[in-house]
């Protein structure tokens, strides 16, 4: 009974959300801030492209070459963001009832 009580003494009619929209919002941040790390990361050119000729064809080859490999905190981020979306749209349709547990 306390639960429901607090409950409905912090509802706010003009966002019924808070926690959904919070942990959209978090993954949006996420995203930009890696957004803004690919586009550092990218512009100090992590590659090289050398080009060698080919005595036999005379046909010069270009090779991608990785000099720096990408942070491993990306791959961390690109897995939260939807996990966090995922539990914002859960919390959502749980609230609104229509989440339904599985039985046992």
């Amino acid at each position: 009974m306390t639960a429901v009580i607090i409950c409905a003494m912090s509802f706010d009619p003009d966002n019924p959300f808070p926690g959904t929209r919070a942990k959209i919002d978090r993954a949006r941040e996420q995203m930009d801030g890696l957004k803004d790390e690919f586009e550092r990361f990218y512009d100090a050119k992590p590659y090289e492209i050398p080009q060698r000729l080919d005595p036999k064809t005379g046909r010069r080859k270009a090779v991608y070459r990785i000099t720096e490999q990408f942070p491993l905190r990306w791959s961390v981020v690109i897995g939260e963001v939807p996990r966090l979306q995922v539990g914002a749209r859960q919390r959502r349709l749980r609230r609104d009832g229509f989440l339904l547990r599985r039985p046992a």
